[in-house]
């Protein structure tokens, strides 16, 4: 078994980030670790784990409060040739 420690900024993104790697099937446990910069803070968000064979759509909304258009969306994908 591996184990990786990812660090991600606590934003809707973040958390959204978290959420779809704990319905991901080959991950076993995801735990929250707390900085020594963070020691003043008691607040955790909670995400739940999806139900196993979850219907698709639980996911839906992740996505809700991210503002992208489809010119940004091109210009990701095709960025421009030097």
């Amino acid at each position: 078994m591996l184990q990786y420690v990812i660090t991600v900024k606590e934003t809707q993104e973040g958390l959204s980030f978290i959420e779809f790697v704990k319905s991901l099937n080959f991950v076993t446990n995801i735990e929250p670790v707390q900085f020594e910069e963070d020691t003043n803070r008691v607040e955790e968000k909670f995400i739940p784990f999806p139900k196993k064979n979850g219907d698709f759509f639980e996911l839906a909304g992740i996505w809700k409060d991210h503002v992208i258009d489809i010119d940004q969306i091109r210009a990701k994908a095709w960025p421009p040739r030097k």
